[in-house]
């Protein structure tokens, strides 16, 4: 929810600037994953690094399904609908 609202302008300035679409970057705007609306993923060297908001946000936002990542949706319907995948992935 914290990257959703990083990428709709309603979150902090300090964590909206780790949440860097793939397109918006020199050399990668041609790759696949720029028009899927994929976000850059820091490299880290350990596994403390993977948990910061900067590695662990942009990666787990690109592991959502794709309807989840269109921008038109609303907050709430973004919401409910997270919900209804992550239960669903609980599942599984």
């Amino acid at each position: 929810m914290i990257t959703f609202k990083c990428l709709h302008g309603l979150a902090l300035s300090y964590l909206a600037d780790v949440c860097t679409p793939v397109s918006s970057v020199i050399g990668r705007w041609q790759l696949l994953s720029a028009n899927s609306g994929a976000l850059v993923v820091l490299r880290t060297r350990t596994t403390i690094g993977q948990r910061d908001f900067a590695a662990a946000g942009p990666a787990t936002w690109n592991s959502l399904p794709v309807d989840l990542q269109t921008s038109s949706l609303s907050r709430n319907t973004f919401a409910k609908k997270l919900k209804t995948h992550l239960f669903g992935c609980e599942r599984s």
